[in-house]
């Protein structure tokens, strides 16, 4: 059995508006039907601060996979990392705009808390030009949708520097855990 974990709104808030922007509200009321009855409010108005159920977010990662990106992983890692890109703040664009991708990468330990509750954990070796993200004891690792958002979210993150050479690969990975490598 799976820990009860939680996730913040922004993920859903952030999609919702990426969406709508880049391919029209149409495409947002395809992904809200998408998922299953209990969850489409939430989808609807999300709430950024507010803490949602870990199943959520892998219920609208499916239905975003298989609706919006037609089960293609690569058009999955571009739908996250643009989603990724979209959710960050103007204000926060801008002052990341100042930063290096390695800047970034020594604060997914504390982005990870700020962004989930109830289990897991981030870590990073931090070097020039590449960085190791190994994430630990968060049992949705099995999901192949999380896999790829893990790529997705890093490049995303590393894209609003202003970086646009990031290549991310999944080293390894297990049930409960991640290596991601990025390299920028």
């Amino acid at each position: 059995m799976r820990p009860q974990t939680e996730v913040k709104g922004i993920w859903f808030a952030s999609v919702g508006g990426y969406v709508s922007s880049t391919q029209g509200p149409e495409s947002l009321e395809a992904l809200v039907e998408g998922l299953r009855p209990e969850h489409r409010p939430w989808m609807l108005d999300p709430l950024p601060s507010e803490w949602y159920p870990e199943v959520f977010l892998q219920d609208m990662l499916h239905a975003a996979h298989r609706l919006l990106c037609d089960g293609d992983d690569g058009a999955f890692l571009d739908f996250i990392e643009g989603a990724t890109t979209h959710g960050v703040g103007r204000f926060f664009r801008l002052f990341l705009g100042l930063a290096s991708p390695r800047f970034i990468m020594r604060t997914m330990p504390s982005m990870w808390g700020r962004v989930r509750r109830g289990g897991g954990r981030a870590e990073v070796e931090v070097g020039a030009h590449r960085t190791v993200v190994s994430y630990r004891d968060f049992a949705y690792f099995d999901d192949p949708s999380y896999r790829v958002m893990s790529e997705g979210t890093l490049r995303g993150l590393c894209a609003v520097t202003g970086c646009d050479s990031v290549q991310t690969c999944i080293l390894d990975h297990g049930v409960d855990w991640i290596d991601v490598e990025v390299r920028y």
